[in-house]
């Protein structure tokens, strides 16, 4: 019962999170649509919109992902000139 008892622990223990795009760096729209098109395997016209749509409200652009897949995409996105911010789920 030890290992189980470990093991719902580490369960219990991961975070979540959703990965939120609030805006871009201005003259950084481009790179930050290439960015979201290659991280969440999008077609251009989809991820534009999703560029697009943050100057009127944030997007997620993942929910519930683990802490490390959250920075990873937090990472790229802001390299690319994009503002993410990540929302901790309970």
């Amino acid at each position: 019962t030890g290992i189980n008892n470990l093991n719902i622990f580490k369960i219990m223990k991961q975070k979540t999170f959703n990965v939120v795009l609030t805006g871009c760096d201005s003259g950084h729209k481009l790179p930050v649509v290439k960015a979201v098109k290659e991280n969440l395997n999008l077609g251009l016209k989809e991820a534009k919109d999703i560029v697009d749509t943050t100057d009127k409200y944030p997007v997620n652009l993942k929910e519930g992902v683990s802490e490390s897949e959250a920075y990873k995409l937090k990472k790229a996105i802001e390299d690319a000139g994009g503002i993410v911010r990540l929302d901790y789920i309970d």
